[in-house]
């Protein structure tokens, strides 16, 4: 579709180039016309509308413009342009433009060419065609190694793979392509030499006949090593030999590869086997060899050293009789010394055992009865304390109940109100009877007169004055009560604030009274437990000495 001598792009847009007159618009035509059967074109109404067509490449569809192709492709100097270096004063320049006449004048004719032909200057397309093919026969004629640059990701970034990108590249590159191409094909070939060295070991041998010229070895080795490959491959087991090399399909390989390296490593497993066979013998005999000369030595020593231990047992038991002799004798005084020490000591233990009970019993009647003393003592300040707290509790008890007294009888301001009326009353109705007293007197001067004759009226207006100076006397105590009245009201007042200040004194005395009363609460529980276990140590007390009494009593009893 690109190269092809006469239907191939190269050579149309070449062609194309050649012809006077031609255009972009002319080169879309020729190409549409010439390679619109091919699979890989493709050029539909819309792209021919627009001088546009696609090429399928193995990387996907690619679409080109036409425009500017043909202009592009001839890549002529313009005439002007060699023209101005030309006329230029540096020489410099005119050895460039002569340099530039001579590389765009058109090539000479070959011998043979037709007469009458104009020589042409080869365009871009058939130098790149030229180069191509330059290329081609130098990678023929060597083995040369390609190395592809992947771009890992589009940030740049070490240690991030985008599996995407680098899929498309190695596609655009061809890569995946070749991969495909050579894994449908044979990848892997060596030369005979090569096969049979690397896969001798996979074959039996075989002997070369004297009169067979045509013995291929390597042919025999593809036939010995097919007997041993798996059968379900069918008959195509992907070897082929030729002329001078093996071809092998990547399967094949695979599995010789497999085989060779399971028969190498039986092959080490056996080489081990018997080279670690062989060493276990040698240390084997030479273990052998020096563990005989070793139970020689040790059985002479064993003997040596029983003769000597038989000789040291005879002189032994010589030696344990004298001593045992000795030493019995020695125990025996020496039991009897220690016997009669032992003797006097626990004599005189006993006698000192029974002195420390009797001097004990002094010392705890003693301390009975200091303890006894010291307990009295101490309930007697207790009962005492708590004596002195509810009489401070039952005083504080009675001074509010008379504060509250007082406290009511200042508020209680109308019962004296009261009784000031009653009062004014009496003294009103005292002075009324007095006036009416006079008003009779001077009503009745002759009566009175009488009266004075008469000694029983004389005394009726004594006795009349008397309860008149009574009442006068009366009134101005009820004056002075009243006055009274008010200066109490007065000091009430002013006691009842001063009571008011007592009141909060007695609530903080009786805060304080209260906390002394928790605390020595308080204190007689930890005396009371106290108490009790002193008690309980008593009574342990007690019990030594009943049970040293019993002891003392059972060593009379056993002296006697």
């Amino acid at each position: 579709l690109i190269a092809f001598k006469g239907t191939g792009i190269l050579n149309i847009l070449h062609d194309q180039c050649r012809t006077p007159g031609a255009s972009d618009k002319t080169f879309a035509m020729a190409m549409y016309n010439k390679c619109a059967p091919h699979k890989r074109f493709e050029a539909d109404a819309r792209q021919t509308a627009e001088q546009l067509f696609g090429v399928h490449h193995y990387a996907g569809l690619v679409e080109y413009d036409v425009d500017g192709f043909v202009e592009k492709t001839r890549d002529e100097l313009p005439k002007s342009g060699s023209d101005l270096l030309h006329s230029s004063n540096n020489e410099l320049v005119k050895a460039i433009a002569d340099v530039l006449e001579a590389a765009a004048a058109p090539a000479k004719k070959k011998p043979g060419a037709r007469a009458g032909g104009t020589g042409q200057r080869p365009t871009v397309g058939i130098q790149f065609s030229t180069q191509l093919q330059s290329l081609r026969s130098k990678i023929d004629a060597t083995s040369p190694h390609y190395i592809r640059c992947i771009k890992p990701n589009n940030a740049l970034v070490p240690n991030v793979f985008d599996a995407a990108l680098i899929a498309d590249q190695l596609r655009c590159a061809g890569v995946i392509e070749a991969v495909r191409v050579s894994r449908l094909g044979y990848p892997q070939r060596f030369a005979h030499t090569q096969f049979i060295s690397r896969y001798q070991i996979l074959g039996r041998k075989m002997k070369k006949k004297a009169n067979s010229k045509k013995f291929n070895p390597a042919k025999a080795l593809v036939h010995s090593i097919a007997q041993n490959m798996p059968v379900d491959q069918g008959d195509d087991i992907g070897i082929q030999v030729g002329k001078t090399k093996v071809f092998l399909r990547r399967s094949a390989y695979d599995l010789l590869e497999k085989m060779r390296r399971e028969r190498i490593a039986s092959a080490s497993v056996s080489i081990q086997r018997i080279g670690r066979g062989f060493l276990c013998k040698r240390r084997y005999k030479k273990a052998s060899g020096g563990i005989i000369i070793i139970q020689c030595f040790v059985r002479k020593v064993l003997a040596t050293k029983l003769v000597g231990e038989m000789r040291r047992q005879y002189n032994s038991i010589i030696l344990q009789r004298a001593w045992r002799k000795y030493s019995a004798r020695n125990r025996y005084l020496s039991t009897k010394c220690i016997a009669r020490w032992c003797q006097t000591h626990y004599r005189g233990s006993i006698g000192r055992r029974q002195y420390n009970e009797f001097n004990r019993e002094v010392k705890a009647r003693y301390l009975q009865a200091c303890w006894r003393g010291y307990y009295a003592l101490k309930s007697f300040k207790t009962h005492l304390n708590a004596i002195l707290t509810i009489q401070c509790a039952r005083r504080c008890l009675v001074a509010r109940r008379e504060l509250s007294q007082l406290k009511a009888d200042a508020k209680d301001f109308a019962n004296v109100a009261k009784e000031r009326d009653i009062l004014r009353k009496e003294a009103a109705a005292l002075k009324a009877e007095l006036h009416k007293l006079k008003e009779e007197s001077v009503a009745a001067p002759v009566q009175v007169i009488d009266a004075v004759a008469d000694g029983k009226k004389d005394a009726e207006i004594k006795s009349l004055q008397s309860a008149l100076e009574q009442l006068s006397k009366e009134k101005e105590s009820t004056e002075t009560e009243l006055k009274e009245v008010k200066e109490t009201l007065t000091i009430l007042k002013s006691e009842r604030d001063m009571a008011a200040g007592a009141i909060d004194d007695i609530k903080q005395v009786n805060e304080s009274l209260q906390t002394k009363l928790d605390s020595r609460e308080e204190e007689l529980k930890s005396r009371e437990e106290e108490l009790n276990t002193r008690e309980e140590k008593l009574r342990c007390a007690n019990d030594c000495l009943e049970q040293m009494q019993k002891d003392l009593d059972e060593l009379k009893k056993s002296k006697v």
